[in-house]
């Protein structure tokens, strides 16, 4: 059985009035629901909303059809915000199967069920709040 590793380092966290800061390559994107502080300016991330993986993220998230999902799951007083880890085109689909299998998050709609990839170990730093650091998924059909 072949497996695939991939070590992702996560850049972020943009607000959405910055989203033309998002690095245009190829990579994996990760959409949650964020708590600005105003006095300190910092952006904590209280929700993973959506994993989504692109040619050109910057691109991708700024045309997303599930914005106005993304925007209905926040609550009161709080903001969308990404980050963003370049992944090679070759294995992008596959790493961003195996996070959303893993974490389902609740606006994705597949690969929460089933995993069809070979074993795959994701290993993530950076601006990955709450996502595991490390992490084995397996075929599942």
């Amino acid at each position: 059985m072949a497996k695939e590793r991939a070590q992702l380092e996560f850049q972020g966290y943009w607000q959405e009035i910055r989203m033309n800061e998002i690095p245009g390559g190829s990579g994996v994107f990760c959409v949650y629901e964020c708590r600005m502080s105003l006095a300190s300016g910092k952006v904590t991330p209280v929700k993973l909303l959506y994993i989504g993986e692109a040619d050109d993220a910057k691109k991708r998230i700024a045309g997303h059809e599930k914005m106005g999902k993304w925007k209905s799951q926040l609550g009161r007083g709080n903001k969308l915000c990404f980050s963003f880890a370049p992944v090679a085109p070759d294995i992008r689909r596959q790493v961003a199967a195996a996070m959303i299998f893993k974490f389902k998050p609740p606006v994705n709609t597949t690969h929460k069920m089933f995993f069809q990839f070979d074993r795959t170990i994701v290993i993530m730093s950076g601006k990955a709040e709450l996502l595991n650091p490390y992490f084995t998924v397996h075929r599942t059909k």
